[in-house]
C-alpha cells in the first residue's frame, strides 16, 4: 500500500500540497501520516485531553486550536463527544506561495512546551471558526490545510500577532534555546565515558543551569542526571552482551570510575550483576545460533 493510500484509508485526504487534513468525530484520533512535523486541531466539540510532564494537562475547549508533534499527537486521549478538523503538515513543506512559514522553528516552538501547545489569538481564531461554519461540509479540508498553513506563517513571521498558550505553572523556552538542549543532549550521548556535570553543559551550550535542567526535562520526559544514568547502563549492557571487554573496561566506557560503583548501578537497573548478565545475554545467543 502506498504512502497516499495509507494515509487515505486512515481518514486522511490533502487538497494543499504538504498538507493532510481529516474530519474527525471521536474516540482515537488517527495517526498522523508518514513524515508529518506538526498536527493542528481545530476543536469543533471539547473532549480532548493531552497529559503533561508534572501531572498538568492541556484540555481545550470548542473553538479552540491545539498545536501537536508526533509525540504530543500520539499521547491525545478524546471522548466520544469530541469533534475536530485535524491538519497534519508536511515537514518538507508546500511550496505554498505566499506563505512561507518555518517549520523547523514552529516544531521547536510546540516542543518547548511539551508537544503541545494552545493558540493565542482570539480574533483570528474567532474568524476561522466563524468562516468554517459558513462553508460547505465538503470545503472543511482545504479550508483547513490552508488556515493551517497560514496559522504556522503567522506564528513564525510575525508573533505579535499569535502566539501559543503556555499551561498554568509551566515556563517558556524559546527554539534557540531548545536547539542548544538538543545539542547538548546529542553531547551527552557521544560522551557516555566522560564526567558530564549540569555545570559544565551549561557553559559549553550557553544555558543557565536551570533552564538546561527544566529544557531537557520538557524535551526528554526525565532530569538530566537519571537520563544519563539510564542512557549509560543501556550502553553498558550492550558491552557486556557483544564485546569482550572485561567488566571494569565497560565501567569504564560508560562513565563510572569504579566496577563496584557500575556493579551496584547495574543491578539496580536490571536486577542482576554485570557478569550474570554477561553470561544470560552469551546463552541467549548460543540459543538462537543453534
Amino acid at each position: 500500500m502506498t504512502y497516499r493510500e495509507t494515509a487515505a484509508a486512515a481518514g486522511w485526504s490533502t487538497s494543499l500540497a504538504g498538507v493532510w487534513t481529516c474530519l474527525w468525530r471521536g474516540g482515537p484520533l488517527p495517526p498522523l501520516p508518514r513524515g508529518s512535523c506538526l498536527g493542528v486541531l481545530f476543536v469543533l466539540e471539547r473532549g480532548v485531553r493531552l497529559e503533561r510532564t508534572g501531572g498538568s494537562a492541556l484540555r481545550p475547549e470548542a473553538r479552540e486550536v491545539l498545536l501537536l508533534t508526533a509525540d504530543g499527537w500520539a499521547e491525545l486521549e478524546s471522548g466520544k463527544n469530541a469533534r475536530g478538523l485535524a491538519a497534519a503538515v508536511d515537514r518538507r513543506g508546500g511550496p505554498w506561495p505566499p506563505f512561507s512559514p518555518d517549520l523547523d522553528r514552529a516544531q521547536a516552538m510546540v516542543e518547548a512546551r511539551g508537544g503541545g501547545a494552545l493558540l493565542q489569538g482570539d480574533a483570528w481564531t474567532e474568524a476561522l471558526f466563524s468562516a468554517l461554519h459558513g462553508l460547505p461540509a465538503e470545503r472543511w479540508g482545504e479550508y483547513g490545510a490552508f488556515k493551517a498553513v497560514e496559522l504556522l506563517y503567522l506564528l513564525t513571521a510575525h508573533p505579535a500577532g499569535l502566539s501559543l498558550r503556555n499551561p498554568a505553572g509551566e515556563g517558556y523556552i524559546d527554539p534557540y534555546q531548545v536547539q542548544a538542549v538538543r545539542r547538548a543532549h546529542a553531547y551527552m550521548l557521544s560522551h557516555l565515558e566522560d564526567r558530564l556535570t549540569i555545570q559544565q553543559l551549561s557553559r559549553t551550550f550557553g544555558l543557565s543551569p536551570t533552564l538546561l535542567k527544566s529544557g531537557f526535562r520538557r524535551l526528554y520526559g526525565e532530569p538530566v542526571h537519571r537520563y544519563l544514568r539510564h542512557r549509560r547502563l543501556e550502553r553498558a549492557a550492550e558491552l557486556l552482551a557483544q564485546s569482550e571487554d572485561s567488566i571494569l573496561q565497560v565501567a569504564a566506557a560508560v562513565g563510572y570510575g569504579s566496577a563496584s560503583q557500575f556493579g551496584a548501578a547495574f543491578k539496580g537497573r536490571y536486577h542482576m550483576p554485570p557478569s550474570d548478565y554477561r553470561r544470560r545475554a552469551r546463552n541467549k545467543m548460543s540459543e538462537r545460533e543453534d
